[in-house]
């Protein structure tokens, strides 16, 4: 019973030849349809996902500012900017005036305040010798 049509020898009886490859060949299209099968259901599965994830990009790019609604606003904000500098740069160059008038006018104070007191003193000093003077003559 060892027939070269026969392949290979199981419990004792043999089968033949084309039958096995068959049977072979019908296990491997089987295999093969079922990885083709996982195959396509792990690509619909990841196709999927990217669609989300192309959709949660789309949704988060319509939140996002226009480059050019962003140029008109800069540029707004830039002007704003230069404007209330100017302002604080003249505002602080007449708060300097006024401070150097402020202190001109506290000096001449001081001065005037001065002279006085050396001006009493001198007219106290003459009014002494006047009195003192005086007083003796008589």
């Amino acid at each position: 019973m060892n027939d070269s049509n026969h392949y290979p020898r199981r419990y004792g009886r043999g089968v033949p030849l084309q039958e096995h490859l068959e049977k072979l060949f019908d296990a491997r299209i089987t295999a093969m349809e079922k990885a083709v099968g996982v195959a396509k259901e792990t690509m619909e599965s990841r196709l999927e996902g990217m669609n989300e994830f192309r959709a949660a990009l789309t949704s988060q790019a319509s939140t996002f500012l226009p480059r050019s609604e962003y140029g008109l606003q800069h540029a707004a904000l830039e002007n704003k900017i230069d404007t209330a500098q100017k302002q604080y740069e003249s505002s602080h160059r007449d708060l300097e005036r006024k401070i150097e008038k402020l202190e001109n006018l506290r000096s001449n104070i001081n001065g005037r305040l001065w002279a006085l007191g050396v001006g009493g003193t001198v007219l106290v000093i003459v009014v002494e010798f006047l009195i003192h003077y005086v007083l003796k003559m008589h």
